[in-house]
């Protein structure tokens, strides 16, 4: 029998062939691997597939990312290969490859590139499999260099031999070249009569150093588009940039030559670090240290600078003769789009560049630098962009059951591995492990179910135990735990104590039908019991879910139902859950007795269940698939999400993937707009995609909104855009902001958002922002909100934020000293006139009103300038707070804002009773406090998400996981907190809500 096995994920432009090329010859085996629209196809005509199939999973090379492995077993119909050999590309029926992103430069490389004796040495565009522009050079699928913009740049005799060795570090890779046949760098000014007056100049790095020395400021083409670069320690130049620039205010990034440098001028813990140096290379925000003041024209008052390392061949060459940090800020005017031709560099920078350091290869997909933040130890990307960008996410789409129902017997056996990865984590008491393709037993129990003496003996022998164990524990250890702790709870477990609630018939056929649900779409079933105050299940998760998210989903869903059905509120499940991978088939019988017998040994009976009709494990697999329900399998093949009007980025539902694009801009602009019309329209048109919906803004007049109904009307192109007009969805925007954050953390049904932001069209009409919503994909019910202000002269108050202090005042009792100030005045004319004052429970406007309330911004030069500054400002030893009152669903501010002003008030001498650090600090924590007291009042079964740009908060997002009701194991923060991550919930909201 010969094996067909299909690999889709990031496998196209990572060396995927010729590893697997590598690993199939070193097993003897014949047969052919070759990239395709789908991704990469192997075919093993003889030797051991199995035993091929589970290395490659345990070990795939480093940059790739499988997402699914299909597995056909055929009859040979034409006699096998003579070995293992690397076959032209195919072309699939779908397309459903992932791009990677682009990659900075690799260790090898960067080896060769200062190597004198190599024969790239000192060539700005070296790569490899490993590394290099694979985004930014694509122009349609599968990667091969004819697709690529590469494809004008003819292989020599060198290169090609390289590219055609299945054993050389370049092997197809596509955009491999060197000196004598690849792309070339070159200096030119702004007076030059072409772009090529000094093509392919060898003496590059000597006019760049004098450039750069002598206060110049170039234009600098890089890997996905063009940077304004000047010497970051010339104040001159900075101040001249900015003045070019009209950027008052706003911080520039810098790239510094190394790691060393970041460390003497920066405050760097570990997970800042390894964002830093990640293969991705972002810009990374960091406090700056306080005796470092030459970064004042930088990063002016505000303590946090973004900062960034070299990533590309020629970054480093740079580096290599100025040993001095640099400005790299995006070219382009404020609010256009980066440039990212020569043509357009040459044309639209004349009056911010004095000089420009071009190259050859095309940028097809510009793409802005990645800008991270790491709060509370996790990662938080602010703008995705290069390296991070285009990324995807799971969905429980028609692709997951796709998935399911091409598993066969050749799939890696699903017991625990302990050569393949673990992701190890520990939440409250007890070490969790996950390790894909696993079986588990897991345990969750009511929240009463054990007696309070058994709780506290339990808790004195594991702080003895731990006293000698720390985690992440080792399999012995963890091992050890489940002998002597998880045993003895289950002991416990079976006293009966609490409630007991799962004794019902009905509560028990309740968790029956949940677990049913998803059995064969998310997970296999093996055996469960619902004893009567705890649920043990044997399951297998199925590619694409882990363990963690299906626990959490069958205890919140549960939670409600149960609830709802006893006519109760309040916890039902212990946070905690247990989860053990099975180890081998002599364990997974052992552990199905103990389920099976679990009732008899309680002296009970129980509703409990078996997959008898399988006689192995892909048996069951095959058919809980067949059984699929046909009412859940998602309606749309494609869905595209439009983004928001700000930071837009757009989202592409297909396939059972969500894949988000990298930031386009703001789309006041009208090239920003057409950007994005052209970069999802190539993204569709590479995939042969026509999006059966398109989803937008619930603002009638936003930008996003009327491209989404030119695409739904146009008749103009044959293009897939122009075909979308089955069907156009809006959706509210802070409900898409929690959506997306529930995709990120893999959390279906039910859900609690706190979506805090600085605007948003509300279902009312009015203007949302400080909004906590329980919600799930498809509807939201809005259970507290901000009590409601209005913003005098409409968008006038979000540049002029005095009118919105002016607002808010105006309902506070002890504010008449400012409001009778003179300029106070006409705003009030404004407010009783009611004209152009729309209403607004925004938290953002209420950051901007405290920030010139305290002095921190009373005139922003550029977006959040106000909210930054107060954070800036505010004391981070501070823990007082203010008061505040939650009536009829709304978050009454007025309280603390009249306490605010009463701080304000001088005693003598211009001498105030409170600073301004303090109170700043205090406002801060007052908005902690407000969340709380909200997700306090909810249920406490489900998860907890926030979300939203006010989470781009370094002292609010620390604060919050540091308050003691923070409970990690079901709040999560959002890793894009901003309006990038609004497609990404437009995009699931499609593909969940029906017509």
């Amino acid at each position: 029998m010969a094996t067909v096995i299909q690999i889709k994920g990031i496998v196209q432009g990572v060396g995927f062939r010729p590893y697997v090329w590598k690993l199939a010859t070193s097993m003897g085996l014949s047969g052919f691997v070759r990239n395709d629209s789908d991704g990469v196809t192997i075919k093993i005509e003889e030797g051991d597939a199995e035993r091929f199939i589970k290395k490659l999973k345990a070990n795939p090379p480093p940059l790739s990312k499988i997402t699914e492995c299909i597995i056909e077993a055929l009859d040979p119909s034409v006699p096998p290969h003579s070995g293992f050999q690397i076959v032209e590309s195919g072309q699939g029926a779908e397309k459903s490859v992932q791009i990677s992103p682009d990659i900075s430069i690799c260790d090898d490389c960067l080896r060769e590139l200062f190597d004198e004796k190599d024969r790239r040495h000192g060539y700005p565009f070296i790569n490899c499999v490993n590394c290099g522009p694979r985004y930014s050079i694509i122009k349609n699928l599968p990667y091969d260099r004819p697709n690529t913009s590469m494809a004008e740049f003819e292989l020599c005799p060198d290169c090609a031999a390289e590219y055609a060795d299945p054993a050389d570090r370049r092997y197809h890779a596509q955009p491999v070249a060197c000196p004598a046949c690849g792309p070339k760098l070159w200096f030119c000014s702004v007076g030059s009569a072409s772009q090529s007056a000094h093509r392919a100049d060898s003496t590059w790095q000597t006019h760049w150093k004098e450039s750069i020395e002598s206060g110049k400021i170039i234009a600098v083409k890089g890997i996905g588009g063009f940077h304004l670069a000047c010497d970051a320690l010339n104040a001159a130049a900075v101040a001249e940039l900015r003045r070019r620039k009209a950027r008052e205010n706003k911080p520039f990034a810098l790239m510094v030559p190394d790691l060393d440098w970041v460390k003497q001028t920066c405050e760097l813990n570990d997970a800042e670090e390894k964002l830093l140096t990640s293969r991705e290379r972002p810009i990374v925000l960091l406090k700056v240290k306080s005796s470092f003041q030459t970064l004042e024209k930088i990063v002016p008052n505000l303590g946090t600078l973004g900062v960034m390392l070299p990533y590309t061949p020629m970054h480093h060459l740079m580096f290599d003769v100025i040993k001095r940090p640099l400005v790299m800020t995006s070219a382009n005017y404020s609010s256009e789009p980066m440039i990212h031709t020569n043509e357009d560099a040459l044309k639209k920078l004349k009056g911010l560049a004095d000089e420009f350091l071009l190259h050859d290869r095309d940028i097809v997909n510009r793409c802005d630098d990645s800008v991270c933040a790491v709060y509370g130890g996790q990662p938080i990307i602010l703008r995705p962009g290069r390296g991070m960008a285009p990324v995807s996410f799971p969905v429980s789409a028609q692709g997951r059951r796709d998935a399911c129902d091409t598993v066969s017997q050749a799939s890696r056996l699903p017991w625990f591995n302990p050569l393949e990865a673990v992701q190890q984590t520990q939440r409250k008491n007890l070490p969790h492990w996950q390790q894909e393709g696993s079986t588990y037993f897991v345990t969750f129990r009511l929240a009463d179910s054990i007696a309070q003496s058994r709780l506290q003996e339990y808790k004195a022998l594991r702080e003895k135990w731990q006293e000698h164990h720390q985690p992440p524990y080792n399999e012995v250890e963890q091992d050890q735990f489940e002998m002597l702790f998880s045993q003895r709870v289950n002991d416990w477990l079976d006293e009966g104590a609490g409630s007991c609630v799962l004794h019902n018939p009905d509560v028990a056929e309740i968790v029956a039908d949940a677990l049913f649900h998803f059995d064969g779409q998310r997970y296999v079933l093996d055996e469960w019991v619902v004893m009567p105050n705890h649920v043990h299940v044997l399951a297998t998760p199925l590619p694409g879910f882990e363990i963690a998210s299906i626990l959490h989903s069958w205890k919140s869903f549960l939670a409600h139902e149960i609830n709802k059905y006893l006519g109760k509120t309040g916890c039902v499940w212990k946070q905690e859950s247990y989860d053990h991978i099975v180890r081998n088939q002599e364990e997974l019988e052992r552990i199905r007795a103990y389920i099976r017998n679990n009732p008899a040994k309680a002296g009970i009976k129980a509703l409990q269940g078996r997959r008898d009709a399988c006689d192995t494990e892909e048996q069951g697999r095959r058919d809980a698939c067949d059984t699929v329900p046909q009412a859940s399998r998602l309606p749309c093949r494609c869905v595209l999400g439009i983004g928001a009007d700000m930071k837009n980025t757009f989202a592409v539902a297909h396939d059972g993937w969500i894949t988000l694009s990298p930031y386009i801009g703001d789309l006041e602009n009208p090239e920003t707009q057409e950007i994005l019309k052209t970069s999802a329209q190539r993204y569709l048109d590479c995939y042969d995609l026509t999006p059966d919906r398109v989803v937008h803004d619930l603002h009638p007049d936003y930008f996003s909104t009327r491209i989404a109904e030119e695409m739904k009307n146009s008749r103009v192109q044959a293009s897939s855009f122009a075909k979308a007009t089955a069907d156009r969805q809006p959706v509210q925007h802070h409900h898409a902001h929690c959506i997306a954050a529930a995709v990120e953390h893999g959390i279906e049904g039910r859900a609690i958002g706190v979506a805090f932001d600085g605007t948003g069209y509300g279902t009312d009409g009015t203007i949302w922002g400080g909004e906590v919503l329980e919600f799930d994909s498809q509807s939201f019910d809005r259970k507290f909100h901000l009590r409601p202000f209005a913003l005098p002269g409409g968008e006038k108050a979000v540049l002029e934020p005095k009118r919105t202090l002016v607002s808010v005042l105006s309902q506070v009792e002890e504010a008449s000293s400012f409001l009778t100030r003179q300029d106070a005045a006409s705003t009030l004319r404004i407010l009783e006139s009611g004209i152009n004052c729309p209403m607004t429970s925004s938290m953002g406007r209420l950051f901007d009103a405290v920030a010139v309330l305290l002095g921190a911004c009373e005139t922003p030069t550029f977006d959040g300038e106000g909210p930054m500054r107060l954070e800036a400002m505010a004391d981070s030893n501070e823990k007082g707070t203010f008061s505040f009152k939650i009536e009829e669903g709304q978050i009454d501010w007025s309280p603390m804002l009249q306490e605010m002003v009463a701080a304000q008030q001088p005693i003598t001498n211009n001498q105030y009773p409170i600073t301004p650090a303090v109170l700043a600090a205090q406002f801060h924590n007052t908005v902690i406090a407000m969340i709380f007291a909200c997700v306090e009042k909810l249920p406490e079964s489900l998860p907890v998400l926030f979300c939203g740009g006010v989470f781009q908060n370094r002292f609010l997002v620390e604060g919050i996981k540091k308050h003691p009701a923070f409970d990690e194991s079901r709040m999560f923060f959002s890793s894009y907190p901003n309006d990038s991550a609004i497609a990404l919930g437009q995009a699931a909201f499609g593909l969940h809500v029906l017509e």
